[in-house]
């Protein structure tokens, strides 16, 4: 064996490991989540919701094409509900996020429309430290069985980042968002002066005959300034 290749082997078993550990440690996070909510479902009152009516009697059918994060505090979705339905969801692998099982008012309802065999509904999730996301669910009309779920948009910000996305629907079935998104890596020993990045990203989604979500990245820029902030 070559000198050179012993550390490049000993590199790609590390990274080996280190991947067999992440997917290791996600699938228990997920798992440890589940058990969490099946219990909190189990002690709840028996489900007597029928998903489409349920929704379709809270929400508002879709009219506009343009999305938005604004709710109302008497239009926050049910405790009940949000165990059955939307509690334990996950998605990704890329974002390897579960929606959470919280007792407070932080699920809104959004909108809602039929496509044929399938049942678009969307709701907003508030956090406790920065954001807002809008999430999109797929279920079958006819088994009233979730098909799919996304993160549609984001608006929120924290220690120097900031997020707006915005977007428009284009018919019934495909959604076109902005994601434009602004950092800033403020130090107090630069008189003031910052670099700032401004990322942004056009994704189109599209929702599927087979009742899924594909996401598509159409197009993306990034840019720096430097600026003078006042503190």
């Amino acid at each position: 064996m070559t000198p050179y290749k012993f550390p490049y082997l000993l590199l790609v078993g590390a990274l080996i490991v280190v991947f067999i550990g992440c997917q290791t440690n996600r699938s228990k996070k997920i798992e440890e989540s589940s058990d969490i909510i099946e219990k909190a479902r189990e002690t709840s009152q028996p489900d007597a919701f029928n998903l489409i009516q349920f929704v379709t009697s809270h929400s508002r059918e879709r009219t506009e094409d343009s999305i938005a994060f604004e709710y109302a505090q008497k239009d926050s979705i049910p405790l009940e509900f949000r165990k059955h339905f939307i509690a334990g969801q996950t998605f990704g692998p890329e974002y390897d996020y579960i929606l959470p099982l919280e007792n407070w008012p932080c699920y809104f309802w959004n909108d809602y429309l039929f496509l044929d065999s399938l049942f678009y509904f969307s709701f907003i999730h508030q956090d406790e430290f920065c954001c807002k996301t809008l999430y999109g669910m797929l279920v079958d009309v006819e088994s009233q069985k979730t098909t799919d779920l996304s993160r549609l948009a984001l608006e929120g910000g924290d220690g120097g980042w900031v997020e707006s996305d915005y977007g428009k629907w284009f018919g019934k079935d495909s959604l076109y968002v902005v994601q434009p998104e602004y950092y800033d890596a403020l130090d107090p020993d630069s008189l003031g002066f910052t670099e700032v990045k401004y990322d942004t990203t056009w994704v189109a989604v599209i929702i599927t005959r087979q009742g899924k979500f594909q996401t598509l990245v159409l197009d993306s820029t990034t840019s720096f300034t430097l600026e003078k902030f006042d503190y």
